[in-house]
């Protein structure tokens, strides 16, 4: 008996829970596109009802995840992309200190890349890039920072830390995997899933802003759900990896 892993493939609309993010246009409640994404990153709701707990580091305990995946200022409100463009700064700069304090305040920005960007650095990446002492890498993971998401040149923030020679991060950058996948098989999978992805967004005005879904963050979860806000659908992909049984046999 062997088992493999495949994508599980779904859309959220109206879900009762969610109905505040995904009413129809013309709604008293329907917001913007901008408005909407803004709202979503802030409304909470993927945390816990009864804890009212909304940090990456508690949806990490509930395998609950979000894939900010908006890429370009022009579909985000005035706000959104000065708290992006004020955490991108500061991560550059190698000022830990702001960069920390906004994560903390905004914990849905931690894997978030400069909008209009090319080198798609989150924070860690930047962190690993300057070589931030150990705590301040420990605390953007402690917050949710992936240390198996990738940049604009497919590094992770360990590979940014190897390149520049940065050893005392290496350890602490190394990808911490709750499941192990085959990298040859998580590619196939991942090209699968975004051609599935595109053909369900194909058309809408703002695909081509989309950073879709990397798969391999998943790995660093024993059971992730992970949402992905798509804003002309008003509705959301929700998305895992799910252990199926295979029988392998000789004819």
């Amino acid at each position: 008996m062997n088992s493999l892993l495949n994508v599980q493939l779904d859309i959220k609309e109206r879900d009762e829970r969610l109905k505040l993010l995904a009413v129809s246009p013309g709604s008293k409640d329907y917001l913007p596109k901008g408005a909407r994404h803004d709202a979503i990153l802030r409304a909470g709701f993927l945390r816990g009802e009864a804890t009212g707990d909304n940090t990456q580091a508690s949806r990490r305990k509930n395998d609950s995840i979000l894939w900010d995946g908006i890429t370009q200022s022009i579909f985000l409100t005035a706000e959104a992309p000065r708290l992006r463009q004020q955490l991108s700064d500061a991560a550059k700069n190698y000022d830990w200190k702001t960069t920390l304090k906004i994560v903390s305040e905004y914990p849905d920005l931690v894997n978030v890349t400069r909008p209009d960007g090319a080198s798609l650095y989150a924070p860690l990446h930047q962190a690993a890039h300057g070589g931030a002492p150990l705590e301040v890498i420990e605390q953007l993971i402690e917050m949710g920072a992936w240390r198996t998401l990738q940049n604009g040149k497919g590094e992770r923030p360990l590979d940014v830390a190897v390149r520049q020679k940065h050893k005392h991060l290496y350890s602490a950058l190394e990808p911490q995997y709750k499941r192990r996948v085959p990298l040859g098989i998580l590619s196939k999978i991942q090209q699968h899933f975004h051609k599935v992805m595109s053909g369900r967004i194909s058309g809408l005005e703002h695909a081509s802003a989309l950073r879709l879904p990397e798969i391999e963050p998943l790995l660093e979860y024993e059971n992730a759900k992970v949402w992905f806000v798509v804003l002309d659908m008003y509705g959301e992909f929700h998305y895992g990896l799910k252990r199926v049984a295979s029988r392998l046999g000789s004819w």
